[in-house]
């Protein structure tokens, strides 16, 4: 028996609220600008490319199955404690033939058996709910720079301690460490989530 009080809960109670279709993200993604410019803002320096592996941890009952319907060419992988949430997932996989899509009933802290590697990962309200986050972000391998980011987002500090943070940890001149912060707080605000380009981590 699962004593896991997080795993227990979702299981019962599924979240976000299932939905039974995915009409509306596969309208909305339909036009490839929509695309170019969500790759753009979190990769603005790199050339366009649809085709991403993907990590979505912590799924809950549909965001994987949306990201997939909405990502064609990407290959998503969804993992979640919640096997209720999981078969909400899978699902929609069935019903919008959601072939470029995998799921597995895995928490975070063990996404290493996975053995992938990801361009992508997005892991929206899920951190919070480890008894110790900072087990879950080495998991999931977010590199140095975001980790110490994340960390410094608590409510109180003001983004140009963390900027300076930056450029005492890295060297960096002010203009580069600013640019990598402003990018940085853009994931967060334009997905209301957390998101790591896990492109270049170790």
């Amino acid at each position: 028996m699962n004593t896991d009080p997080v795993c227990e809960f979702y299981t019962r109670h599924p979240f976000p609220p299932p939905i039974e279709n995915l009409g509306r993200a596969k309208v909305f993604y339909q036009d490839e600008n929509v695309l170019r410019a969500e790759f753009h803002l979190l990769w603005p320096n790199d050339k366009y490319r649809p085709d991403l592996d993907v990590l979505v941890a912590g799924c809950g009952t549909f965001q994987a199955a949306k990201h997939a319907i909405g990502h064609p060419v990407s290959r998503v992988v969804g993992i979640d404690v919640s096997s209720t949430s999981l078969e909400h997932t899978e699902r929609l996989k069935q019903k919008h033939n959601l072939t470029n899509l995998e799921t597995y009933l895995l928490p975070i802290e063990r996404a290493h058996e996975l053995d992938q590697r990801f361009d992508h990962i997005i892991c929206t309200g899920v951190l919070h709910h480890l008894a110790d986050p900072e087990i879950g972000l080495r998991a999931l391998k977010i590199d140095e720079q975001e980790r110490r980011m994340f960390e410094a987002i608590d409510g109180v500090r003001q983004v140009a301690d963390i900027v300076d943070d930056l450029k005492k940890a890295s060297a960096l001149k002010a203009k580069e460490a600013s640019r990598i912060a402003r990018s940085f707080f853009e994931k967060l605000w334009r997905y209301d989530q957390v998101v790591f380009d896990t492109s270049q981590a170790s």
